[in-house]
C-alpha cells in the first residue's frame, strides 16, 4: 500500500528531476557561453613585437635601476620615426626630453611601440629610457628597436646593443640638466653590456596596436569640397573579403570629426577633436628668456622682445588610429567623415588597410575618388566634388603624429541581445537533444521516462565539469588571453555529450558486471580516492605549467635570501644593522627551500615547495 505523501512534502522523484534539468541547463548555458566567447565574441587583438637584431642590455656593473641613453643625429626632421621598447617591470621612454611611452606590469616583460617623428629635430636627438626593476633577482634589462626615414629617403636603424650608454644613477650634479638632454656629456658614462638572457628565449608582454600601422608609411591626400565650405561630409565605400576582417583606419582633419561605419558613430564627443577649433594667430611680440647651456647651467639673461610667428591652424593636427574591424561586414562597406571647421575649409586625410588572409596588406586612402556633400540646411544637402589639396606630408599640415584613439563603445542593444540569443537557444537544444535521446531509449528499452531521464542528465555532469575547469587557465598570467575559447574545445565538447550516450546501449548493471572481475577492489571506498588523484593530478598538471615564466617579488625574494642562512647557522636570518635577526614569520617556509636550493637556486626550483603543497592541500 503506498502512503500517501506528508502536507507540504515534495516527492523525492521530483527532486531528482530538478536536478537533472539544473544540471543539463548550466551545461547548456556553459556550452553557449564558450560558442559565443569563441565564434561571436570579437576578441581583442594582440601583437608580438619584433625586435630583429636587437639585444637585450642591461648596466655592467647591475643593478635594478637603470638610465639608458643613446645619440641619433638627423639632418632634417624625419617624415616617419617609430620606437619599439620592452623592459622588465616597467620603463619610461622619452625622446629629447619629452615622454614618449610609461609601461609598468611588475613581473612582466612590459612592451610598446610609439610614433617618436614629432619629437625628433635636425641636430643630435637622444633616446632616453629609465628602468626601476621591482622583481627579482637580475638587474634592469632593456632592448630596444627603432626606425627613422628623414625626407630624402635616407633610413636610420636603432638599435639596442652594447654601444649604448647606461648609469644606475643619473650622474648629473643637482641643478644642471637633466640627464635626457643632449647637452649632456654621457661620453663619461659607462657602455651597456649584453644580458644572458639574449641565449634563452623570453616572454615579452604583447601589444594592442598592429606594428604595421606605424610601420608602414602613412598614404593619402587632403582632400575638401570644390567650394571650400567649412563644413563637409566625405564617403567612400569599401570592400571587405570577410567579415570583421582585421582593419585599421588613420584619419586627420582640419577641425573637429565624426566618424561613422556602416551607420555606427565611431568618435566620441571628446575624441574627436583633432585639428581644434583655433583661428590663425597674429604674430605677437612676446617676452622669452634665453639660457646658456653652453655652460651646463640654466644661466638667465637681458629678456628680449622677439616676434612670435603665426601657428599655423592645422598645427595640432593628428593621424588619430581606429581599429574598425568589429564593424566590418563582409562585401561593402559605409565609411563617412563629417568634418567642422571654422572659418578654413573642411579638409580631411584617411590612410588605412585591411589584413589579408596571407597577412599582406590591402591598402585605402582618401583621394578625389571619394564624394563630398555641403549642409545647406539642417534638412537639405548638396552633392559636391572632392578635390585633392595635398599629399600626406605636404605644407602646411606636414607629416603628422600618430596616435591611437580612445577606445570606442561597443555597448547597444545588439551587444546585448547577441549573447542572451546565442545562450538560449544553445541552451534548448542541449535540453532538446537531452529529451529526446531519454525519450528514445525509454521507448526502445521499456524504461520509465523519468528514470531514463535522470540518467541521461548524468551524463552532462562530466561535461560540465570540464567546461568549468577550462575556464580557469583564462585566469592565470602564463596561458595566452582567452586560451579556452577555441573551436577545438567545443567540438570536443559535443562530441563529448554525444558518444557518453553510447553508455545507453548497456544494459542496467551490464557495465558493473563487466568491470567487477578486473576491477576487484573498486568499490565505494577506493572510488572516491581514484577520483581525488585524478583531480590532484590535473591541480599539478596546471601549477607546473610555466612554473619559472615570472620572476620572484620582493615576498618570495626575501624567503630565498633568509633560507640561505640556514646552511650557515641553522636558522633563516637576516643581518640589519650587523645584527643576525631571526625569522619570526613564515618560519618553516625557509627549510624545503634550503632543500631544494641543493640542486640550484631559480624561480623553477624555489617554487616547487609551494607547488606541491598547494597539490597536496586539493585533498
Amino acid at each position: 500500500m503506498n502512503r500517501l505523501a506528508e502536507p507540504g512534502s515534495i516527492p523525492r522523484r521530483s527532486h531528482a528531476a530538478a536536478w537533472s534539468l539544473a544540471v543539463v541547463a548550466s551545461c547548456g548555458l556553459l556550452l553557449g557561453y564558450y560558442i559565443f566567447q569563441t565564434h561571436f565574441a570579437l576578441k581583442a587583438r594582440q601583437y608580438q613585437l619584433d625586435f630583429a637584431d636587437a639585444r637585450w642590455i642591461e648596466p655592467g656593473e647591475g643593478g635594478p635601476n637603470a638610465y639608458f641613453r643613446t645619440e641619433v643625429f638627423l639632418t632634417g626632421a624625419p617624415e616617419q620615426a617609430w620606437l619599439e621598447v620592452a623592459a622588465m617591470d616597467n620603463f619610461k621612454a622619452s625622446v629629447n626630453g619629452r615622454t614618449v611611452g610609461v609601461r609598468d606590469s611588475v613581473k612582466t616583460r612590459v612592451a610598446g611601440i610609439y610614433d617618436i617623428k614629432q619629437r625628433l629635430k635636425s641636430g643630435t636627438n637622444v633616446i632616453a629610457i629609465s628602468i626601476a626593476r621591482t622583481s627579482f633577482p637580475g638587474p634592469a634589462q632593456l632592448i630596444v628597436r627603432a626606425f627613422i626615414k628623414e625626407r630624402g629617403g635616407k633610413e636610420i636603424h636603432v638599435i639596442s646593443d652594447d654601444h649604448w650608454r647606461v648609469a644606475t644613477e643619473t650622474g648629473i650634479v643637482r641643478g644642471s640638466e637633466d640627464w635626457r638632454s643632449a647637452v649632456v656629456d654621457d661620453e663619461l658614462w659607462p657602455k651597456a653590456v649584453q644580458s644572458s638572457i639574449n641565449q634563452k628565449s623570453v616572454s615579452i608582454a604583447w601589444v594592442d596596436l598592429n606594428p604595421l600601422v606605424l610601420q608602414s608609411t602613412p598614404v593619402g591626400s587632403w582632400i575638401t569640397s570644390d567650394n571650400a565650405a567649412s563644413e563637409a561630409t566625405f564617403s567612400t565605400s569599401l570592400k571587405a573579403d570577410r567579415a570583421h576582417q582585421e582593419t585599421w583606419l588613420q584619419i586627420a582633419s582640419s577641425g573637429d570629426f565624426d566618424l561613422v561605419v556602416n551607420g555606427k558613430l565611431i568618435t566620441s564627443p571628446e575624441g574627436s577633436s583633432s585639428g581644434g577649433k583655433r583661428l590663425p594667430q597674429l604674430p605677437l611680440e612676446q617676452e622669452e628668456t634665453s639660457s646658456d647651456n653652453s655652460l651646463g647651467r640654466g644661466s638667465k639673461h637681458s629678456a628680449v622682445r622677439t616676434p612670435k610667428t603665426a601657428k599655423s591652424p592645422f598645427e595640432n593636427a593628428t593621424l588619430n588610429i581606429f581599429d574598425l574591424s568589429y564593424w566590418i561586414s563582409n562585401g561593402q562597406n559605409s565609411i563617412i567623415a563629417t568634418v567642422r571647421a571654422d572659418h578654413r575649409p573642411a579638409s580631411l586625410l584617411v590612410s588605412g588597410f585591411f589584413v589579408t588572409g596571407d597577412g599582406s596588406l590591402r591598402r585605402f586612402e582618401s583621394n578625389s575618388d571619394w564624394r563630398a556633400k555641403d549642409r545647406i540646411s539642417n534638412s537639405t544637402s548638396r552633392d559636391l566634388h572632392a578635390v585633392e589639396i595635398g599629399e600626406n606630408g605636404s605644407a602646411p599640415w606636414g607629416y603628422l603624429p600618430q596616435e591611437l584613439a580612445k577606445p570606442v563603445d561597443r555597448t547597444g542593444f545588439a551587444s546585448f541581445i547577441r549573447p542572451c540569443v546565442v545562450l538560449v537557444l544553445t541552451t534548448a537544444v542541449v535540453i532538446a537533444v537531452w529529451l529526446f535521446f531519454a525519450g528514445f531509449v525509454a521507448k526502445r528499452r521499456r524504461e520509465l521516462f523519468r528514470q531514463t531521464m535522470v540518467r541521461d542528465a548524468l551524463f552532462h555532469a562530466p561535461v560540465l565539469a570540464g567546461l568549468v575547469f577550462l575556464l580557469l587557465p583564462n585566469f592565470d598570467l602564463r596561458f595566452p588571453h582567452a586560451w579556452s575559447f577555441e573551436p577545438a574545445f567545443i567540438v570536443a565538447a559535443v562530441l563529448a555529450l554525444l558518444g557518453i550516450r553510447l553508455f545507453h546501449l548497456f544494459p542496467p548493471g551490464a557495465l558493473a558486471a563487466q568491470a567487477r572481475p578486473w576491477l576487484p577492489q573498486l568499490n565505494r571506498t577506493t572510488a572516491p580516492f581514484l577520483l581525488l588523484t585524478v583531480i590532484m593530478t590535473f591541480g599539478l598538471a596546471l601549477r607546473v605549467h610555466n612554473l619559472g615564466y615570472v620572476s620572484f617579488d620582493h615576498d618570495e625574494m626575501g624567503l630565498v635570501a633568509r633560507s640561505k642562512g640556514i646552511y650557515s647557522l641553522g636558522i633563516p636570518y637576516s643581518i640589519y644593522a650587523g645584527e643576525v635577526r631571526w625569522m619570526t614569520t613564515y618560519e618553516a617556509v625557509p627549510y624545503p627551500l634550503a632543500l631544494v636550493g641543493l640542486f640550484g637556486y631559480s624561480e623553477w626550483t624555489m617554487r616547487l615547495p609551494s607547488c606541491l603543497m598547494g597539490t597536496f592541500c586539493i585533498g
